[in-house]
């Protein structure tokens, strides 16, 4: 967001006054405008012409001014990142010109000029001061503005070190992200850290932003930054954290990325193509455990950047006979394209799926008629073909079931009045975890996943990252 100021040459003024472009927020991370640029009586190339020009006013013209900068300091800084960029900009505006009463808000911050005038010399000019970066980043991405390189033979788009939740993503459940931030310079730096998350998928750019902190990491420390997260969508689960800093002298470790989603035996992701041109794809998959079956229904497929869409791919990862109660493993699914006319094979994402051993637990739920009356004395089968239960209803319409969660299970239920009803269903632990409708046409099963569910997560997560946790 940007505001418009008038330049020294401006015959009405000899002074570089902000014009009224702007839209100010008293929030500390939406302040508005960002920066002040020249953007009265600009002189420029007229649209639709080779040889005419235009002289106009207002923000569309500052923004050209900005744009510039922005590509003169890539330039001199091949490999920093876009919001380090704007960082840069807004650290190395002239505040000459800002008032003092916004101060209290946020230092230098003026309602008409943002951080000040766009200043690109003093841009250019400003030294690097300190590392900041994620701790287990050990290399550069494959291009500009992607996940880093990973330690501990992590592939890029799992970083389980330093991203984490509080608990794992439910679409509805509040939750909070948290990511591992570092300093391994000597000198005390403020950054803008930003939380946001991908669809789970490989290829595709579409990014969710969800909030950004602005911290301050001492020199020589990691700090843990806190970001409040509610997930909108069961496939909005892979989470990307990026830092902002137009000062640090390495922009190699500022992006990573985790996939968060954990599903039962059979997943589903996307791959996009992300190219201009036709690309075929190469999907490789490896499990980190020896006997534990991981594979990709469909292993390569070619498709086109217009006419396609994204392709869904199906993962089943499959348990051992014999494997105990409570085991897990990990698979990674890579994804390599090769664009058409390229003789080169490239990485361009993946996803990490896990499963485990689910034990039987108590699943409380309620069997109603389509009116919502509770039907009493109704029997249910669930039949998991490695485990049946049964139950039959109370005077309320309760029923309580010792299952094994996440499996699908062949649901039979029986009440006076009705024909048989058969459904398939996975189920999960705790009450109120699900509702079988009866109807003369048929039953329909509702299950409801709830936190409580997650304890398995729980007394998993310190086998999978190594990590002891303290309760």
């Amino acid at each position: 967001h940007l505001a418009g100021s008038r330049s020294p040459n401006s015959p009405t003024d000899s002074s570089d006054e902000a014009n009224d472009f702007n839209l100010a927020s008293p929030n500390l991370l939406a302040l508005k405008p960002d920066i002040a640029a020249p953007g009265d009586n600009i002189r420029a190339a007229r649209y639709n012409s080779t040889d005419r020009y235009a002289t106009d006013s207002g923000t569309s013209m500052s923004s050209a001014h900005v744009a510039g900068a922005a590509a003169i300091v890539l330039e001199a800084r091949s490999k920093i990142d876009p919001g380090s960029v704007k960082d840069m900009l807004k650290r190395s505006a002239d505040t000459s010109l800002n008032a003092v009463k916004y101060q209290t808000v946020h230092p230098h911050w003026d309602d008409s000029y943002g951080a000040g005038l766009l200043n690109v010399w003093a841009a250019l000019a400003a030294a690097g001061a300190t590392d900041v970066g994620f701790p287990t980043c050990v290399g550069p991405p494959s291009s500009s503005g992607r996940p880093c390189a990973l330690s501990g033979g992590l592939p890029f788009w799992n970083n389980a070190v330093d991203i984490d939740t509080a608990a794992p993503p439910q679409v509805g459940v509040a939750n909070t992200m948290t990511a591992e931030v570092s300093n391994s310079g000597n000198v005390d730096a403020a950054v803008l850290v930003n939380f946001g998350v991908y669809e789970f998928s490989a290829g595709n750019m579409q990014f969710h932003h969800i909030g950004t902190q602005q911290v301050a990491v001492p020199a020589g420390d990691t700090v843990t930054v806190e970001q409040a997260w509610t997930p909108v969508s069961a496939s909005h689960q892979c989470a990307q954290v990026s830092i902002d800093y137009g000062l640090d002298t390495n922009f190699d470790n500022n992006v990573t990325q985790r996939n968060l989603q954990v599903a039962p035996s059979l997943y589903t992701f996307r791959v996009e193509n992300p190219y201009p041109v036709t690309a075929r794809f190469e999907l490789r998959a490896r499990s980190h455990r020896e006997g534990w079956n991981c594979r990709v229904e469909e292993d390569s497929f070619t498709l086109h950047p217009y006419h396609d869409g994204p392709r869904k791919v199906r993962v089943t990862f499959d348990a051992p006979k014999g494997a105990r109660v409570g085991e897990s493993a990990t698979c990674d699914i890579g994804v390599l394209a090769q664009a058409k006319g390229s003789e080169k094979k490239e990485l361009i994402g993946g996803v990490s799926v896990q499963t485990f051993v689910p034990k039987p637990c108590r699943m409380i739920g309620w069997i109603r008629d389509a009116k919502g009356h509770s039907i009493s004395r109704a029997r249910i089968v669930l039949d998991g073909q490695r485990d049946k239960a049964v139950a039959v209803s109370d005077q309320d319409g309760v029923a309580s079931l010792m299952a094994t969660p996440y499996r699908l299970h062949t649901v039979t239920v029986e009440a006076q009045g009705y024909e048989p009803q058969i459904a398939e269903e996975r189920f999960y632990c705790g009450i109120g975890t699900f509702e079988m409708i009866l109807r003369k046409e048929g039953v329909t099963v509702e299950t409801h996943q709830r936190e409580t569910d997650w304890h398995w997560d729980r007394e998993l997560r310190p086998k999978i990252d190594g990590r002891e946790e303290k309760e």
